[in-house]
């Protein structure tokens, strides 16, 4: 299993990530959403997570859908090189 958590290779990642999460996500629990975010934070690597509420696997309000829209483009403008 440790083989497959993307937190064992944290220590690798360079690339700023934005992570959208879902709050009541039960195949990837928030707890392990927030555990990766603060393992990349810690080493410096530009990072952001968004915790959407009353969503499960997969962001499906609209209201919460225009925000990743929005987000994800404004996040690549800041970071592309």
């Amino acid at each position: 299993m440790r083989k497959h958590s993307p937190l064992t290779y944290a220590d690798k990642v360079t690339t700023p990530t934005l992570m959208l999460h879902a709050a009541a996500d039960r195949r990837c629990p928030l707890p392990m959403g927030k555990a990766y975010h603060a393992a990349i934070k810690a080493r410096g690597v530009p990072t952001e997570l968004v915790i959407y509420p009353d969503e499960g696997h997969g962001i499906k309000l609209p209201p919460h859908r225009e925000d990743v829209y929005r987000r994800v483009l404004a996040w690549f403008a800041k970071h592309e090189k």
